[in-house]
């Protein structure tokens, strides 16, 4: 009886041809053989023209071979998979790190500056007291000579400032001369007073510099542990990557080659795939943002701090990014060689004469809200889980694309800004 057979392989089912089962089992026994290797002590019934045929045990014994086959495949896959995305995810780390380290030595640049300026304040307080000090001293020592150190009527500086036989000019010029004291006892109190809170101004100052300079220090280290991490796992993954492809490649039958260019096939639909996702996401929620019921009575009001694009200083910024592509990615890099996210938008717009924070949180936060559905050149767009966990930054160039200082051993580039972290709004440079 002749019957038709079909054959999975790896997921993918190959049809036969109608013949016996005979003649599909030299096929099948060689494939076992040099695969999986065939069951011993399974018994063969000939065929009715003497030719050894196929049992039901054979046949069950090759189905799980290539069922294990299959699995084989699947936890090779979901290996390299899971690796890839812990040294992603080791990558986010690093830029959290490194941004926050950032933000650290911006803070402690300010307080260092904070401080020189305190101290030099507290130095110049100090030298008016001083001088106001010499003056009620130099005072004191006229009176003392004169030999009456009260002298209620200072009748001494009332003959000094010329006040003759006149009486009334002689009182007159009497109250001038205990004005004249009260004055200067009034200024050097002042002066010490305010010498005063000028050094303890300077002494907090120092005190808030010395622990930007803890805090700096601290992150710093973090930073550096945090991309030495991702570092190794980059590392590690190249290697596990060879491992798991060739292994793919054998377990699949084809050459490393192969397995490679579907590797990257792979991952370029995945990159597809995502961008879909986030563009939907993001076209659900403009939908949704446009079907919230107006409850003031009137139309809903457009973002009343967004400012029209510039669009010379937009060319200028993106002009100035498109000269650093292919650089190398260097986190706190200000450049001219090297740059990290935040550097190369900081870069990019003091080209065009506009200034803007050091770190992605605070281009966040010292920028206009622009929805993404309605960005232009030159706008900044920012990538995290929440507003409040932003770690990277690209300057928008159009198209859904942008210029980035990726991460460590990514050049500067243009990518895509769809990607899963991508957040709905952008920022407009004011």
């Amino acid at each position: 009886m002749r019957t038709r057979v079909i054959l999975p392989m790896f997921g993918r089912s190959e049809r036969l041809s109608t013949m016996s089962l005979s003649r599909v089992r030299a096929g099948l026994c060689v494939a076992l053989a040099f695969t999986f290797g065939v069951p011993a002590g399974a018994s063969a019934t000939p065929d009715p023209d003497g030719r050894p045929g196929t049992t039901q045990a054979e046949v069950d014994a090759a189905q799980r071979a290539v069922t294990r086959g299959e699995s084989a495949v699947e936890a090779a896959q979901a290996r390299l998979e899971r690796a890839r995305a812990a040294v992603e995810q080791a990558h986010v780390d690093a830029e959290i790190a490194a941004e926050a380290a950032n933000g650290a030595r911006e803070e402690l640049r300010k307080a260092t500056a904070a401080a020189v300026e305190a101290r030099a304040a507290a130095r110049a307080a100090t030298a008016r007291a001083e001088q106001s000090q010499a003056v009620k001293e130099d005072m004191a020592a006229q009176l003392y000579m004169r030999g009456d150190a009260a002298l209620p009527d200072l009748a001494w500086l009332a003959t000094v400032l010329g006040g003759g036989d006149d009486p009334a000019r002689a009182r007159a010029d009497v109250r001038a001369a205990q004005e004249y004291r009260s004055d200067h006892l009034r200024r050097s109190r002042d002066a010490q007073s305010e010498a005063q809170k000028a050094e303890r101004a300077a002494v907090q100052a120092e005190a808030r510099q010395k622990s930007a300079a803890t805090a700096a220090a601290s992150a710093l280290s973090a930073a550096q542990k945090s991309a030495a991490r991702a570092d190794r796992q980059a590392t590690d993954l190249a290697a596990e990557e060879k491992v798991l492809v060739a292994r793919l490649a054998r377990l699949r039958r084809t050459s490393v080659e192969v397995e490679q260019r579907r590797q990257a096939q792979l991952l370029a639909e995945a990159q597809a795939a995502e961008q879909a996702r986030v563009r939907a996401r993001l076209a659900q929620e403009a939908q949704a943002r446009a079907a919230r019921p107006i409850t003031s009575g009137a139309e809903q009001p457009a973002p009343t701090d967004l400012p029209a694009p510039d669009s010379t200083a937009a060319a200028a910024a993106i002009s100035f990014a498109t000269a650093q592509l292919g650089k190398p990615y260097l986190w706190g890099g200000n450049g001219p060689g090297a740059f990290d996210c935040s550097g190369l938008t900081v870069g990019s717009w003091n080209s065009a004469g506009r200034g803007l924070p050091r770190t992605a949180q605070w281009q966040y936060a010292g920028t206009s809200r622009v929805p993404i559905s309605e960005l232009r050149p030159g706008d900044l767009v920012f990538f995290g889980s929440s507003e409040r966990s932003i770690h990277h930054v690209g300057l928008y160039v159009g198209g859904g694309r942008m210029i980035e200082a990726p991460r460590t051993g990514l050049d500067i580039r243009y990518s895509s800004i769809y990607r899963s972290s991508l957040l709905p709004s952008g920022g407009r440079v004011r």
